[in-house]
């Protein structure tokens, strides 16, 4: 572990594969009193937030600091071939109960993101790794 630096005026990027897909990391810091970190997060590390911001506490004590991850090129949506499995399921699964099969696509965008395994939603090790890279 690096060092908490005292002071910054800087930037920082990274690229690189993760759990969620391509992501493009950028750090911007500028020399204040306090330590400040706001956040732009895209939709797939939003639950992360707390966790990097603990990464930048770690190496940083003064700034105000913005750190921006987002999507790296690609769609933003889940693979449409998983979507469409999904879909069959859930159609499957109402027809075998007796129930009205009228699915929206929000439905399913849904039901996707809470079928993503937990460990990849909540500690994404890959996800952090570039945040420290574009820290360092």
């Amino acid at each position: 572990m690096t060092a908490a630096t005292s002071s910054m005026t800087g930037t920082g990027a990274a690229r690189g594969a993760s759990e969620v897909g391509p992501l493009r990391v950028e750090l911007r810091s500028v020399n204040g009193k306090g330590l400040q970190v706001k956040q732009r997060l895209c939709r797939e590390v939003a639950g992360l937030e707390s966790a990097f911001e603990d990464e930048v506490r770690q190496r940083m004590s003064r700034g105000s600091i913005t750190l921006v991850v987002d999507r790296d090129g690609g769609s933003a949506l889940p693979d449409r071939t998983q979507l469409a499995v999904l879909a069959n399921e859930l159609k499957q699964l109402s027809s075998s109960l007796g129930l009205q099969a009228d699915l929206s696509l929000r439905d399913v965008l849904d039901l996707a993101e809470r079928a993503r395994p937990q460990a990849e939603r909540d500690a994404a090790p890959k996800v952090l790794a570039l945040v420290r890279a574009a820290i360092d």
